[in-house]
C-alpha cells in the first residue's frame, strides 16, 4: 500500500500508457486490487473531514436574519422581537453588528462552537470588524462572548464580566439578557441608550431587570464553595498524614509540626530516647497513631543487619502497644519478654497519660535491654 502511494506508483495510476491494461481490467489481479484500493482510500481520505465538517454546519443554527436564533423557544415571540428590534435599529445608526444565540448545548464544546457560529455568520465583517456574538449554552450553564476587533477596542475586561454575570443568571432569559445588552449598548455609546429607545422596547415586551439579590447570592455561593473546598482538601491532608501517624527518633519528629500532637510531648519523648540510646547502644523508635496506621506493617527499622533496631508502635484510641526487633537485636536480647512488656504499658494506659506511659515504657526498656545483653 505505501508504494503505491509512491510517486512511481501514482504516475502508474494516471498514465494509461504506463499500466497494463489487461492486468488492470481483470478484478482477479492483484494489480487491480491495489489500485482500487489506493483509489478508495484517496477518496475516504478527502471526503470523510468534508462530511463532519458538513455534519457539524448543519448541526448548528443558520445565520438569522433578525440577530437573534431561538429556534428551541427559550424567549417568548415579544420577547425575542425586542432583542432583535434593538439590535437591528443599533446596527442601522452605527454599523455594529450584534448577535444572539441561545442554544440548548453545544456540539463539540461551548468555545468551539461558538468561534464557529461567528465564523460561519459573518458577525461585523461588513462593518469593518464590528461585530459580536453571544452565545448562551443551556445545559452547560455557560455564555461565550465572541468579539471582532473593531468592537473587543471598546469593550474592556470589567464589562465583559458584568455581562457575564448578568447573562447566565438562571430562570431568568429575558431580563439577563436584556440587562446584558444594556451593559453592552451603553459601553458601546449607542444612541439607543442615550435617548431611551433600548430600554423601552425592552419595557414594552414586559422586561424587568434581573434579581440583583440572587445574582449577589450566586456571587457569594461561589465564594462559600471555595472556601469550603478549600478547607476540606486542607482537612483531608491533615487526616492522611494523622494516619500515617508520628515518628518519633533521635533523629527528630515526622512530620516536624506534629511535635505536640495527641497531648503528647514527642521532643521530651525524642531527648529520652537519646539518652536511652547511649547506654544500651540500640536504636530506637515509636510511632504513636490516635487510631491506627493507614498500613498494617510499616516498619522503620535500620536495613543494616549489623545495627540493633527497635520499634515500638502506640495505638492510643485502641490502647495496644507493639515491639518490633531486628534480627541482630532479637540474637542477641530474644523476643519472650515482649508480650508482658506490651501487656503492661497497655493496662497502664487505662489509668495515666500517654505520654507518663511512653516514658516509663522506655525506662523499663533500658534495664530489659541491659539486662539481657549482660
Amino acid at each position: 500500500m505505501r508504494r503505491l502511494m509512491g510517486s512511481s506508483g501514482l504516475r502508474t495510476l494516471l498514465d494509461p500508457s504506463r499500466r497494463p491494461v489487461s492486468a488492470f481490467r481483470q478484478p482477479g489481479s492483484a494489480l487491480f486490487s491495489e489500485n482500487m484500493i489506493a483509489v478508495l482510500l484517496a477518496l475516504a481520505t478527502f471526503a470523510f473531514p468534508s462530511v463532519a465538517s458538513a455534519q457539524l454546519e448543519a448541526n448548528l443554527p443558520a445565520n438569522p436574519s433578525h440577530y437573534v436564533s431561538d429556534s428551541d423557544h427559550h424567549l417568548t415571540a415579544p420577547q425575542e422581537n425586542a432583542l432583535s428590534g434593538i439590535l437591528i435599529e443599533h446596527d442601522r445608526m452605527t454599523g455594529d453588528q450584534i448577535q444572539i444565540a441561545l442554544l440548548n448545548q453545544s456540539q463539540r464544546t461551548p468555545l468551539e462552537d461558538a468561534q464557529e457560529l461567528f465564523s460561519q455568520w459573518d458577525c461585523g465583517k461588513r462593518a469593518g470588524g464590528n461585530g459580536a456574538l453571544f452565545a448562551l449554552f443551556f445545559k452547560e450553564q455557560v455564555v461565550q462572548i465572541e468579539l471582532g476587533h473593531g468592537i473587543s477596542t471598546r469593550m474592556n475586561d470589567r464589562t465583559i464580566q458584568n455581562v457575564l454575570r448578568h447573562a447566565t443568571a438562571p430562570h431568568q432569559t429575558f431580563s439577563a439578557f436584556g440587562q446584558a445588552l444594556l451593559i453592552t449598548l451603553s459601553s458601546l455609546e449607542s444612541p439607543l441608550i442615550a435617548n431611551g429607545r433600548a430600554l423601552a422596547i425592552l419595557q414594552d415586551a414586559g422586561w424587568s431587570p434581573p434579581d440583583e439579590d440572587s445574582l449577589q447570592l450566586r456571587g457569594w455561593a461561589a465564594v462559600g464553595l471555595t472556601l469550603l473546598t478549600a478547607i476540606g482538601f486542607a482537612l483531608w491532608g491533615l487526616r492522611r498524614r494523622t494516619l500515617q501517624g508520628i515518628h518519633v527518633s533521635s533523629h527528630g519528629i515526622e512530620p516536624p509540626e506534629f511535635h505536640h500532637a495527641y497531648g503528647i510531648d514527642c521532643e521530651r519523648l525524642c531527648q529520652k530516647i537519646k539518652e536511652l540510646e547511649v547506654r544500651t547502644r540500640c536504636e530506637i523508635e515509636i510511632q504513636i497513631s490516635r487510631s491506627g496506621f493507614r498500613k498494617k506493617k510499616r516498619l522503620s527499622l535500620n536495613a543494616n543487619p549489623q545495627v540493633s533496631t527497635l520499634l515500638i508502635r502506640a495505638h492510643l484510641k485502641k490502647k495496644r502497644v507493639e515491639v518490633t526487633l531486628s534480627p541482630t537485636l532479637s540474637k542477641n536480647c530474644g523476643s519472650s519478654w515482649i508480650p508482658d512488656f506490651c501487656a503492661q504499658l497497655e493496662s497502664h494506659f487505662e489509668l495515666t497519660h500517654p505520654q507518663r506511659v511512653l516514658l516509663q515504657g522506655l525506662t523499663q526498656l533500658e534495664s530489659i535491654l541491659l539486662r539481657r545483653k549482660a
